[in-house]
């Protein structure tokens, strides 16, 4: 059957961080499913707009239904709706939370789960469903790199490039950390993409804060900038040098 799309109140939203406490000490607790259409700590968004109750491999497949089923809304005014995000986190808590075989669950930061009213982006890019709603708005597939992992858990790339808003910002860069990183092939990150070392997502965002001192990384194509990078990043991608015509005018 299919629900209208709501979203929590004030008083909705801390019930809801009120039950993840209690799940961190009763892990087998049943999610508060009562908020999500109770008349006094919910409220309609659009009836325009319905969901399914379903569970998702990962959070891009999340990502990619909520492109489609919130395209009606005007994306600059619900990006901020941190009571249709909570709602949409509880609605969706078996993926971004789901039990074990014994129905346990284990419940990671309030912040994953429960957006406050006030825009924090250290906050706001962690949640576990609006950040692949937005990513794959502006990145399409390029937002596999991120999201193609298991359900409720952030995974190191995910950690590293989505904390920089000048990486998950840039389709060029991230259009080039999906080709460095994730393995069309398996469906998976390539193997010791989620390293620290050379060539990692890590040291992907302390270059691009180097080169954007004097290239204007938005003006050039993958291909350019995958020749720009050094060559510790060979081992995830063969790049050729070539001339560096971006650069900034001065």
């Amino acid at each position: 059957m299919a629900d209208v799309l709501r979203r929590l109140t004030e008083d909705g939203s801390a019930a809801f961080a009120a039950h993840l406490k209690l799940l961190r000490v009763q892990p087998d607790a049943r999610p508060p499913q009562h908020l999500l259409n109770h008349e006094e700590l919910s409220a309609a968004v659009d009836d325009r707009i319905k969901l399914e109750p379903q569970t998702f491999a990962n959070r891009y497949d999340l990502g990619v239904l909520l492109v489609e089923a919130l395209q009606p809304l005007d994306r600059r005014l619900i990006s901020y709706d941190h009571g249709l995000w909570n709602w949409l986190a509880l609605y969706f808590f078996d993926s971004i939370c789901p039990p074990d075989a014994a129905g346990r669950r284990k419940v990671l930061r309030d912040e994953l789960y429960v957006l406050g009213g006030t825009y924090d982006y250290l906050r706001y890019y962690k949640h576990l469903v609006r950040t692949p709603w937005l990513t794959v708005l502006e990145h399409g597939s390029n937002a596999q790199v991120l999201f193609k992992n298991a359900r409720g858990v952030r995974s190191d790339i995910e950690e590293t490039l989505a904390a920089s808003q000048q990486v998950v910002g840039d389709k060029t860069i991230m259009e080039t950390a999906c080709r460095l990183y994730f393995d069309a092939a398996t469906g998976k990150p390539k193997t010791g993409a989620s390293g620290k070392g050379a060539g990692s997502p890590r040291r992907l965002t302390a270059v691009v804060q180097q080169l954007a001192l004097t290239f204007d990384i938005q003006s050039c194509s993958s291909d350019q900038f995958m020749s720009m990078l050094p060559p510790e990043f060979h081992r995830f991608a063969k790049v050729s040098p070539r001339g560096r015509n971006t650069q900034r005018n001065s």
